[in-house]
């Protein structure tokens, strides 16, 4: 059966900075809140800004929160808007999260969103590695077409049989980036050391996967060798 055409609403525009209304500054009050350090609006949403500075920056880095919610009040649909905003506002090499906190902290009040963002360049110890964009439907898989301008020009048809998805698989792989330099040897160098056999089959990991946590990974491995050598 032939799908829908998608239905978008009224075009994306850039992000503009606004004022906070004096009846927010008001309510903020009432309620001891904290206003924003900046906000932020389109045609579609209204992103308030809040700069986080660590209590202890030993143990969690400075973060931007995004208080995100649309302008006509209904809920956010689009997993692509909620990206698209932390790209415009703190930019595209920042990774943020989404919270799905305990009961015992549930925030549940309106139709208002939040992204806890790293720094630029920092990354979350979780998630993909690999870059992939599809756009189309496949064979097990389903997606809503792009907005006019947002499609990346990476984009890829989604694999319609397993042949397909093999090959794309394939390319993956072979895209990867090789391992940092030294990586293998060190990780060959500590198994001489300790007798790990696992450090080895590590090293040839690192030499098909293109590295099991890069850069990080090889200081990591380097130090302990230099801790362990008499």
């Amino acid at each position: 059966m032939k799908r829908k055409a998608a239905k978008f609403e009224k075009p994306w525009t850039p992000f503009v900075p606004a004022t906070l209304p004096e009846a927010a500054h008001d309510l903020l009050e009432h309620v001891g809140g904290r206003a924003p350090d900046g906000v932020a609006v389109n045609s579609r949403y209204e992103v308030w800004i809040y700069r986080l500075e660590p209590e202890d920056p030993e143990t969690m880095p400075p973060m931007v929160h995004l208080s995100i919610k649309r302008r006509d009040r209904d809920p956010v649909r689009r997993w692509r808007d909620l990206q698209r905003i932390k790209n415009e506002v703190v930019g595209p090499d920042v990774e943020a999260c989404e919270i799905f906190p305990c009961e015992g902290r549930l925030v549940d009040t309106s139709n208002q969103y939040h992204l806890w963002c790293l720094s630029p360049g920092a990354r979350f110890p979780f998630g993909y590695r690999d870059r992939l964009v599809m756009e189309g439907d496949g064979t097990k898989s389903r997606q809503e077409p792009f907005e006019e301008g947002e499609r990346p020009d990476d984009a890829v048809a989604a694999p319609r049989d397993d042949d397909e998805i093999a090959a794309m698989a394939d390319e993956m792989r072979a895209a990867r980036e090789p391992p940092p330099p030294g990586l293998r040897q060190s990780l060959e160098s500590l198994a001489e050391l300790r007798g790990f056999e696992r450090a080895r089959d590590l090293a040839a990991e690192c030499c098909r996967s293109g590295g099991l946590g890069g850069q990080p990974l090889a200081d990591s491995i380097a130090e302990s060798i230099r801790a362990l050598r008499p």
